[in-house]
């Protein structure tokens, strides 16, 4: 993975991010990509056509990648559809055919007598030999297999756990002991989860199986996309394997906006969650939950923010400083463990004056809000009463905007106008200046995200009369020239204007494409 994200940043450095990306969804053979970018990858036909993306980044990788770049006619094959296809098939767990040489090995690393990894030798010696004596189309049902070692499967996988283990460098399977090493193939074929296509004729069935399947729908008028067809049945089986009793972060049915929440999460560590206490700050420079030196993993996020961000309930900045650039990540605590966060509880735990102010209100839009904290530069320190369950959610309609860039629009705005006015003033001086009023509005009526300004702008330009150089005693004084025929023609003058530098601006500082911007100018309003 790492070889292949490598291969994708040297293009992406080649190139430019836009550039790369169109590069990486050209369809191609599986024999040019490898001739044209020298990658070497298996799992696909030699004249199987498919993004350059699989080729850079692998079958799985470059298959997300594809989808995620609007790509959709090909299923990306990863744990989670190929245990779907398994289930179907009778083939989700698998004996491997070497594995009866992988046994043998292990008897010969085994002391005579004894225990290991808290297992009895003489156990594992005597269900070996019963599973030798098994005819060959038993040896490879995986139900006989589990069945019949037990006590060999759990010696193989405490020995294999502690060769998956991290050591102080962070790198994992670093300690290639025969033991290990066997422990390890033992794992893999002893009725293991058959994860991952075997080769590229299986691959190819699949793909057919799922174009057979969205014939099928489509004849009983369900038009869906391979990649629409993989996500109804990826959220299926990953809330299967939760209700069955998996509650590994992997298991739990995440989108990719969950997903990153957790990561951001995690790698910025915005917040100390690993111990049983109330979570304490996390500041620049100390270590994040789970690296060395932190406290562990990041617990109770996921769909926590069903209600604010599903359900259309307003999130509410209620603790940052200065203005802050959306989106941003939040964290919510509560007193309790929650599964979602309802934004008509707001008020119910810590007591405040803005708890006491919004519960008087009678606008009952005003009362579904939720609370959260959002690092600024300083780390985050939770006040002493609230509780010590902290949900992370990506907060997008925020009061408090990017209040920079507002600004900058705002004095483009008025400087457009300013030179109107002034070509509509006669008589006035090219310095000539305007009065106006404006302040920016974040929200529209039903509160929704609607950044805006209003403005109240005098129609004409005022002239300075005091002579400062040689009187800076005088007493200001101006005179008033008013703007003559600001019809239609002139105000569409001030919408272009507008426009065309707000873009220009929104391209030098890399908010937008220069095509899109280009597109954007010949839009009607």
């Amino acid at each position: 993975m790492r070889v292949a994200f490598g291969k994708m940043n040297t293009l992406v450095e080649r190139l430019g991010w836009q550039e790369a990306e169109r590069e990486m969804m050209v369809m191609r053979t599986v024999r040019e990509i490898k001739k044209e970018f020298s990658v070497k990858f298996s799992g696909e036909a030699m004249d199987a056509i498919v993004p350059t993306a699989v080729g850079l980044g692998g079958p799985k990788i470059g298959n997300f990648f594809a989808n995620l770049s609007g790509y959709f006619d090909a299923p990306t094959m990863d744990l989670w559809f190929m245990r779907t296809i398994g289930r179907m098939d009778g083939g989700l767990l698998r004996t491997g055919k070497t594995l009866p040489k992988h046994l043998e090995a292990m008897l010969a690393l085994l002391p005579e007598s004894g225990t290991v990894n808290g297992v009895e030798v003489a156990k594992m010696r005597g269900e070996v030999a019963a599973y030798s004596a098994l005819p060959e189309d038993k040896q490879l049902d995986p139900e006989v297999t589990i069945k019949t070692l037990k006590n060999v499967d759990k010696y193989a996988r405490a020995q294999y756990a502690r060769f998956a283990n991290e050591n102080a460098d962070g790198k994992t399977f670093t300690e290639k002991t025969p033991e290990n090493e066997n422990a390890r193939s033992v794992v893999q074929n002893l009725a293991a989860l058959h994860e991952a296509p075997g080769n590229s004729t299986d691959r190819g069935n699949l793909r057919h199986v799922v174009s057979r399947a969205l014939e099928l729908l489509k004849k009983q008028g369900i038009s869906l996309t391979a990649a629409d067809l993989q996500a109804v049945l990826w959220y299926y089986e990953k809330n299967l394997y939760a209700k069955l009793g998996d509650i590994s972060e992997s298991a739990k049915p995440w989108d990719y906006a969950s997903a990153a929440r957790f990561g951001v999460g995690r790698e910025l560590g915005l917040v100390d969650v690993g111990s049983s206490s109330r979570a304490g700050p996390v500041r620049a420079g100390q270590p994040a939950p789970g690296e060395p030196g932190g406290s562990g993993a990041v617990r109770g996020l996921g769909q926590e923010t069903q209600g604010q961000e599903k359900g259309g309930e307003l999130a509410q900045l209620t603790r940052s400083v200065g203005a802050v650039a959306g989106p941003v990540v939040g964290i919510h605590y509560s007193k309790a463990p929650r599964t979602s966060l309802a934004a008509s509880m707001f008020g119910t735990g810590m007591k405040s004056a803005e708890a006491e102010r919004v519960a008087a209100s009678k606008d009952p839009r005003i009362k579904q809000r939720i609370a959260f904290y959002v690092d600024t530069g300083n780390g985050i320190t939770p006040e002493s009463d609230v509780g010590p369950h902290p949900h992370v959610a990506t907060l997008r309609n925020l009061y408090q905007a990017d209040a920079a860039l507002q600004g900058t629009v705002l004095r483009i705005f008025l400087s457009v106008v300013e030179r109107c006015l002034r070509e509509h003033s006669p008589s006035s001086p090219a310095d000539a200046r305007i009065g106006a009023v404006a302040f920016i509005h974040r929200f529209g009526s039903s509160l929704n995200e609607h950044v805006h300004f209003h403005c109240c702008v005098i129609d004409g330009v005022f002239e300075s009369t005091a002579d400062t150089d040689n009187a800076p005693e005088e007493a200001p004084s101006v005179n008033f020239h008013a703007a003559l025929e600001l019809d239609a023609a002139a105000f569409a003058d001030v919408q272009a204007r507008v426009r065309t530098r707000v873009l220009s601006t929104f391209v030098r500082r890399g908010l937008i494409d220069k095509d899109d911007a280009a597109e954007m100018r010949a839009w009607a309003h």
